[in-house]
């Protein structure tokens, strides 16, 4: 953090090139050191109690809470013969495409924590709209334990909240209507948990403070438009 700072100060007073380094490489490795110090660091040791150890530490926990939970077959009514219910988790960072990321450490950690391999999905596998629909069918029906994405390719049109007792916020993202998105993919009509938990997960001075205070600040002034109070002249 105190070399994001340096950095941002050498980019108000000019002595750096925008080429080389301008505020969105600050603020975008900022966002990965949040997430795992890896992403920035190749050569670092991962700490204990880092993010996604805390996070797996919470799925993995309330995966086996929740692992012989009974639903019912929304198609017929009926009990479902498959017990278990699903968590949502979001992450915009280090998708799988890259050679060290998050989804795969995160996965690793769940495994170890007892979670089957086969009932933790990255939305990423699926490749067509075909795939996307036979992946939130095994959601529905829990096959599906843990289903890990990002907010452009899990939004809008994920229908997996049958099940869906938890959804974790591993980064922030930029706007609020993103950040609407995502808890849009658990409280939903349909989902048959009375009591479901929306977990945010923010590192102790790291950028993820600054990240969070953004979205709210545009939420804010974004409400205060919206409202359009005639005997309000100014936003903030």
């Amino acid at each position: 953090v105190a070399d994001l700072g340096r950095r941002a100060e050498d980019i108000a007073a000019r002595r750096v090139d925008p080429s080389e380094d301008n505020m969105l490489k600050v603020s975008t490795d900022g966002r990965k050191a949040a997430l795992d110090l890896r992403l920035v660091d190749p050569g670092h040791v991962a700490d204990s109690g880092s993010k996604l150890e805390v996070a797996a530490d919470r799925i993995a926990a309330i995966h086996h809470a929740n692992a012989d939970r009974r639903y019912t077959d929304p198609a017929t009514g009926e009990p479902h013969p498959t017990p278990g219910a699903l968590q949502i988790v979001f992450c915009d960072l280090s998708t799988p495409s890259e050679r060290w990321n998050a989804y795969d450490e995160l996965r690793g950690l769940l495994v170890d924590r007892g979670v089957p391999s086969d009932g933790i999905r990255f939305i990423h596998d699926a490749k067509n709209d075909r795939d996307k629909g036979r992946l939130f069918a095994a959601a529905r029906s829990g096959h599906v334990a843990v289903l890990v994405g990002s907010t452009q390719k899990m939004g809008v049109g994920t229908n997996v909240q049958a099940r869906a007792v938890a959804l974790h916020h591993l980064d922030c993202p930029w706007r609020p209507a993103d950040l609407e998105q995502r808890d849009g993919r658990i409280m939903r009509q349909g989902n048959q948990n009375s009591q479901i938990e929306i977990i945010r997960y923010a590192v102790e001075r790291s950028f993820d403070g600054y990240s969070w205070q953004t979205v709210e600040r545009k939420g804010r002034f974004i409400e205060q438009v919206m409202r359009g109070r005639l005997d309000v002249r100014e936003i903030e």
